[in-house]
């Protein structure tokens, strides 16, 4: 009898460890985290590829932009500090045709179900902690985040453009866009996220008065000009992507 007591005894710490074990397992169960994934879509603005803009007539030959790493966060406003671990993200950055109408996939969402109430992203170019300097992405086009192509014509006047926009992060460690509210939406529901772009809304912003005045054939639009400026600034503003998550269909 000794001798199993002294068994007994030598086995409880164990068998409270394990118990232990079992009851925090059941708790994380009860949370009903679970593994998620969904595709992320994207989808331009066919109208973009002929439009006016004050008189202008704009007509794009090319407009490409590059778009990710996406993250999606459970806070309301999304920020390094309140989204440490996203509860969604798409690593990769990937290249879109700002001018096709059709949804197509870009990339998949991994996370765990929860709700994902903002997001915050990058256009093709990323400052991570680790990096010195801000990284250019494979599908930036060109190197940059957005690159425009076409011809600008009223009346007379006719000019061929091309146009290289760069969104970049503030400082290391930071995305292009924080804070970006999405519609609250479990990520366990989430069958697709269609992000949307509509360059017609970018290039009007544009004075295309000014860059007539240039007589440039083409006009070259650099990233640090006036009309690359006003572009960014309608992205990140007055029309910023939007956010569509689909889910099961009633």
């Amino acid at each position: 009898m000794k001798t199993f007591n002294r068994v007994a005894r030598s086995l409880m710490p164990a068998a409270l460890g394990l118990a232990l074990a079992l009851a925090l397992g059941a708790g994380c169960g009860d949370t009903g985290q679970q593994r998620v994934e969904f595709p992320l879509r994207a989808v331009g603005n066919a109208r973009a590829a002929s439009f006016d803009a004050f008189g202008w007539q704009i007509t794009l030959d090319r407009a490409e932009l590059s778009f990710g790493p996406l993250y999606l966060c459970a806070s309301e406003g999304a920020s390094a500090e309140l989204c440490a671990t996203a509860r969604a993200e798409v690593l990769a950055a990937a290249r879109v045709d700002l001018l096709a109408a059709r949804e197509r996939e870009i990339g998949i969402a991994h996370g765990t179900s929860g709700t994902m109430r903002s997001a915050m992203y990058d256009f093709g170019i990323t400052w991570t902690t680790t990096q010195p300097v801000p990284t250019v992405q494979p599908s930036a086009p060109g190197g940059h985040s957005l690159r425009f192509e076409g011809r600008a014509t009223r009346g007379a006047q006719r000019f061929a453009f091309v146009a290289d926009v760069d969104l970049l992060p503030p400082a290391r460690g930071f995305r292009a866009v924080q804070g970006r509210r999405v519609d609250a939406t479990d990520a366990l529901d989430a069958r697709a996220l269609v992000v949307g772009f509509d360059a017609t809304a970018w290039l009007s912003q544009i004075d295309w008065d000014a860059l007539a005045q240039l007589a440039q054939d083409p006009v070259v639009i650099t990233p640090d000009s006036k009309a690359a400026n006003a572009i960014v600034i309608a992205i990140a503003a007055s029309a910023p992507p939007t956010f569509r998550f689909l889910g099961d269909t009633p």
